[in-house]
């Protein structure tokens, strides 16, 4: 039970992280576009950098090709994060974020190309059921057409989270959550100083960033990274505590949580958050979220 509550938590924070990514996106990216977040998320983990050598309890000098793995596995973290700001500028959370679960589908994938591995027919039911719902998701209301480039983007950032977390998984399964996770923050904060140094309309925009929203822009956006780590980190030691199957599940709700908190502060504080919530958009996010919830559940269990 601890194990299931420890894993239902950590949905609960991402969903708070990507409200809260939406709400910086809203607030202060509107005129600069989306360069400042995707410069401050590459170079946040520099903080986590210390964290994890204290946290680690062992040497953080590990096979050097487990090294390169999880440094690539940050470079890939970076190309995520930036599809996903990406469609976040363009629409609602509430869209943007169920379209994640196509995740397991593409791990399904990965796993059938490169391990050999052919899924079962429910597994395969179950990933058609979220494609189905992410189709739903992507409806343009106004012409019926699928938003093509929405798609796109979040099927690329799903791919790569899965990508991501095989590799992750793989070389953690012999090292510690710790010593992986400061290589894998070290391969971040590369990404973000080439970031940095050689995009210069990226870093244009940092500086503007920066100089307009000094304090609450990178308050938020720190808090929002704390959030992120922790829910890692519960979800990594729920994993400990409680059958896979049953942690992983968890995972299919935060899309659930991210509406429910969507719609509540467009209703009380539409100044922090304003989602549509007019009746087609509502049915709209019911029907696509309801089918992904299901088939992520069905597929993860």
């Amino acid at each position: 039970m601890t194990g299931f509550i420890l894993a239902g938590i950590a949905s609960f924070l991402w969903a708070i992280v990507n409200i809260i990514d939406k709400s910086l996106v809203e607030k202060y990216c509107q005129d600069e576009g989306v360069g400042p977040l995707i410069v401050l998320s590459a170079l946040f983990p520099t903080i986590l950098l210390p964290v994890s050598l204290f946290m680690a309890e062992e040497s953080i000098w590990i096979p050097s090709t487990d090294i390169m793995i999880l440094i690539f596995s940050g470079f890939l973290t970076v190309s995520w994060i930036s599809l996903y700001l990406k469609a976040l500028y363009d629409d609602d959370v509430s869209i943007v974020m169920p379209l994640m679960q196509l995740t397991p589908v593409f791990a399904l994938l990965l796993g059938f190309l490169f391990l050999g591995e052919w899924p079962p027919l429910m597994k395969l039911i179950a990933g058609g059921v979220i494609v189905i719902g992410s189709l739903v998701l992507s409806i343009e209301q106004t012409t019926g057409k699928i938003k093509g480039k929405l798609l796109l983007s979040m099927a690329g950032a799903s791919a790569i989270i899965a990508l991501t977390n095989t590799l992750f998984k793989f070389v953690t399964v012999e090292e510690t959550f710790w010593v992986s996770m400061f290589w894998h923050s070290v391969g971040i904060v590369i990404i973000g100083v080439g970031i940095y140094s050689f995009h210069n309309n990226y870093r244009r925009q940092f500086h503007t960033f920066i100089k307009k929203n000094w304090g609450v822009g990178l308050s938020l956006n720190a808090v929002n990274e704390s959030l992120t780590v922790a829910g890692d980190v519960l979800f990594t030691y729920a994993i400990l505590l409680a059958p896979l199957a049953l942690v992983q599940s968890m995972e299919a709700y935060q899309p659930v949580f991210v509406f429910f908190i969507g719609l509540i502060l467009t209703k009380i504080s539409p100044d922090i958050l304003k989602e549509d919530t007019g009746r087609n958009a509502i049915i709209q996010k019911v029907l696509g979220i309801t089918l992904v919830v299901i088939g992520t559940v069905w597929m993860l269990t």
